[in-house]
């Protein structure tokens, strides 16, 4: 019994030795540096972003800006992949500097881009290229001009699944703006207390056919048209969407269309209105401004019947019932 208490009082102080803390501390100091090593950061994005080589990047973990982000000219593919597959990684603009501005192809993905300042286009300008954006949350940006989250040049554009929250535009479009002859789709997105100057959440103009489906816009204002949407002079299609209180300074608290030699509107069956606004009420919904020279060719087609609180200012019976594009 002697000698198996004596070997166990012999282990423990095996344990408590000098020899045994060193070793302890050499191993947590090792796994620090090697967790330091592996963590990612500001430098880690900036690096790629830089990087002339680098088409395909995956951001790993929330950053925040210290400047704004330089133009670039080649594809490229940001992908959120943090530690919750389910959450979009955090891109923050510190709510003074501007995102990305791109004349070459771009597609985002799972990210979140919140309180960027820029001219326009908040988050994002591009031009001359194509832009896809799946699953990604704007929130908070801001542009002195147009598209407080994205704007969009001569851009072809597929934005889907997306959420777009508290952007603001000092001109047109709080969360988008586009000016392209281009196509363009925006489906299952929420658009929700956005604002600006005309086309609370959305400015499509010039668009050679843009789809606009399933999406819901709440609570977004203009302090001029368009509570929700302004279409200008384009090609677009609406399809089950839902316009919940967005109000309108002027004309059509859910969504305004203009249109003359140019411009094609398709109010498809599956959109709902509720609490929209604007002055005068009779636009709470609607407003149709069509100055047709063509009677043979109307610029706006709906599919039933118009919807409540539609103020139509045509001439030349530019508006027809036909489910033609729908």
């Amino acid at each position: 019994m002697a000698a198996s208490c004596g070997g166990g009082g012999g282990r423990r102080g095996l344990f408590s030795t000098p020899t045994f803390l060193v070793a302890m501390v050499v191993v947590l100091l090792f796994q620090q540096h090697a967790m330091s090593v592996d963590a990612y950061g500001l430098a880690d994005f900036l690096a790629a972003y830089n990087n002339p080589n680098v088409s395909y990047h995956e951001v790993k973990a929330d950053i925040a800006l210290k400047a704004s982000l330089p133009a670039i000219d080649r594809a490229l593919t940001l992908v959120g992949k943090g530690p919750k597959p389910s959450k979009p990684v955090v891109i923050d603009g510190s709510s003074k500097f501007a995102g990305i501005v791109t004349q070459a192809d771009i597609k985002l993905v799972n990210l979140e881009f919140r309180n960027f300042r820029s001219a326009s286009g908040g988050a994002l300008s591009a031009s001359l290229a194509k832009a896809f954006i799946d699953k990604c949350i704007f929130r908070n940006n801001r542009a002195g001009g147009n598209g407080g989250a994205l704007d969009f040049s001569d851009t072809g554009i597929t934005v889907r699944r997306s959420q777009f929250v508290g952007n603001r535009a000092s001109g047109s479009g709080g969360a988008i703006y586009t000016f392209t002859e281009d196509y363009g789709r925006i489906e299952d997105c929420i658009f929700d207390g956005n604002s600006a100057g005309s086309g609370g959440a959305l400015a499509l103009r010039k668009n050679i056919g843009i789809w606009v489906r399933k999406s819901t816009f709440r609570s977004n204002k203009a302090s001029d048209q368009g509570g929700a949407i302004y279409f200008s002079r384009g090609l677009a299609t609406l399809s089950g969407n839902k316009f919940i209180n967005n109000v309108a300074g002027s004309f059509g608290g859910a969504y305004r269309f203009y249109g003359d030699e140019e411009g094609v509107l398709s109010i498809c069956r599956g959109n709902s209105y509720s609490g929209n606004k604007a002055k005068p009420a009779t636009s709470n919904n609607v407003y149709l401004m069509v100055v047709s020279s063509d009677p043979n060719f109307p610029n706006v087609f709906y599919c039933g019947a118009l919807p409540p609180s539609t103020l139509v200012n045509a001439t030349n019976g530019g508006v027809a019932n036909n489910c033609k594009d729908c």
